[in-house]
């Protein structure tokens, strides 16, 4: 033993020591971990009352009896179970007269009815929760859709070829909004009304060399744009002609409102001459779109074809026991830009569950379609008995 809660190994021969040092101790420590000569823990005796004692022996008693009863009704909800499993198992083998539901076969109707209303109550929680989450995801993708799909008048897609790698993009375009379709319709009266007032100040001034001059300039960067308003220009330096040299140039302009380079110098002209530009961009992408869209429907006239002349040498195959492989010509999902809306059965990797409502109108539509190919079946039949599958006469 040891002081202050310190812990000593003693051997044999301090066995008086060690007798001192107990007789020193307190007489109260029941807690107190004590050493023995072999160096092992022991717990020192605990003092009870006799209540304290009578209490326990009562607890022991009561747990016997209590650890007995536990043992008998387990015996008996065993034969219970042995016999009704018998029970189940004869009723399954019965005739089917004399066979009774297995949903009326119930020991306790309140336990039975209980389960199924808290069942009844997780299902309903459940389905609001989900209801719930699903609004938000559809809300979601409401928003995401009109963002990014419904703000678009001409969605992405490509053309690919049958054999090659070869790939054309068309132009995404995107809706104009009100405001862009009010800032150009501003820019254009405005434009329209600025050349008539330089028309009208000609006709009163005079004409001005200055355009003609530019004009005669570009010749140096070719084309034939340039060369047509040289033309007119020196025609109208040496009197030849009457024709404007401005009228020539914005005739073979895309946009006649456009601005030539070179009076593009004022702030408000460069803001007018970019709307009108982003205009004619568009405008052009629309026009080669116009092209993508004729070259797709030749695509799918000419996998039409292909489709039918599939199913003849299918045909053929099938008569001459061969199985070789066709050339399998289908519009890929990047040529089909609508096709990113639509969810197929196959994408779904989880398992569908299914209401009892779903099977019942399943079972309904197969069996209508049975009915209606025994029809077809019968009538392909009788036109193979009469005339050998075809409907023309043999000739003679």
């Amino acid at each position: 033993g040891g002081t202050g809660g310190a812990l000593q190994v003693l051997c044999a021969g301090d066995m008086a020591a060690m007798k001192g040092a107990q007789s020193a101790e307190p007489a109260g420590s029941v807690a107190k971990t004590l050493v023995d000569l072999l160096g092992e823990q022991v717990e020192e005796e605990i003092q009870r009352t006799f209540a304290e004692t009578q209490l326990l022996s009562d607890l022991e008693m009561q747990n016997a009896l209590n650890a007995a009863r536990k043992n008998a009704t387990r015996e008996q909800l065993r034969g219970l179970k042995a016999t009704l499993d018998a029970l189940l198992e004869h009723n399954e083998n019965a005739p089917e007269i004399e066979r009774i539901p297995r949903e009326e076969i119930v020991l306790d109707r309140e336990l039975r009815d209980s389960i199924i209303k808290d069942g009844d109550q997780r299902v309903l929680a459940t389905q609001t929760k989900i209801r719930r989450d699903n609004t938000v995801k559809d809300l979601m993708a409401k928003r995401i859709k009109e963002l990014a799909w419904d703000s678009m008048s001409v969605h992405g897609a490509k053309l690919l070829s049958f054999t090659t790698a070869q790939t054309v993009h068309n132009f995404p375009i995107r809706v104009p909004t009100e405001q862009e379709k009010l800032a150009i319709e501003k820019v254009r009266a405005m434009r329209r009304i600025e050349i008539s007032m330089t028309k009208a100040q000609k006709k009163e001034l005079g004409m001005s060399n200055s355009l003609i001059e530019l004009a005669v300039a570009d010749t140096a960067a070719g084309g034939d744009a340039a060369a047509r308003v040289a033309e007119a220009a020196e025609g109208v330096l040496q009197g030849e002609t009457a024709e404007d040299p401005d009228e020539v140039w914005i005739r073979n302009q895309d946009d006649p409102c456009l601005y030539h380079r070179f009076e593009v110098s004022t702030r408000e002209r460069k803001t007018s001459q970019i709307i009108m530009l982003e205009d004619c961009i568009t405008r052009a992408k629309q026009s080669f779109n116009t092209l993508f869209d004729d070259f797709m429907k030749r695509k799918v006239v000419v996998l039409g074809k292909i489709e039918e002349k599939n199913l003849r040498i299918v045909e053929i195959q099938e008569e001459l026991g061969s199985n070789e492989e066709l050339f399998d010509a289908r519009l890929n999902d990047e040529e089909q830009p609508d096709r990113v809306l639509i969810v197929e059965d196959s994408d779904v990797k989880v398992e569908k569950w299914v209401s009892k409502e779903e099977i019942r109108r399943r079972q309904e539509e197969e069996e209508a379609a049975k009915k209606k190919g025994e029809g077809e079946d019968a009538a392909d039949r009788a036109l193979m008995g009469m005339m050998g599958g075809t409907l023309a006469g043999e000739s003679k």
